[in-house]
């Protein structure tokens, strides 16, 4: 696998990472970008609906990893207000260096 990856106009860096979550502290697997991409979708159709409450989206991506999910929806969906997280060290590190890699 290379060590970046570009989804949804963001560039991650996946170095160490396997697509096994127990095999490793950061998880990135390509095989979910169909479900990463109508996540997405679904949140920017939301978006515009118009029905959200002081135009304002909040999101939560818990189980963040290399933090793809939350950056691709911070990225292309201006009203929502993201939040990533990881209960692991090394997994909020990554997400912390791939966020201001975005920059």
């Amino acid at each position: 696998m290379t060590e970046e990856f570009e989804e949804h106009g963001v560039k991650i860096n996946v170095k160490g990472t396997v697509q096994a979550p127990k095999k490793n502290e950061v998880m990135f697997n390509s095989e979910m970008m169909v479900n990463r991409s109508i996540v997405l979708c679904a949140l920017a159709a939301y978006s515009e609906s118009g029905r959200c409450i002081n135009g304002q989206i909040r999101c939560l991506d818990a189980l963040g990893a290399t933090g793809v999910s939350g950056l691709a929806w911070s990225r292309n969906v201006p009203k929502a207000v993201v939040v990533i997280n990881d209960q692991l060290p090394a997994a909020t590190q990554r997400i912390t260096e791939n966020a201001a890699s975005m920059d």
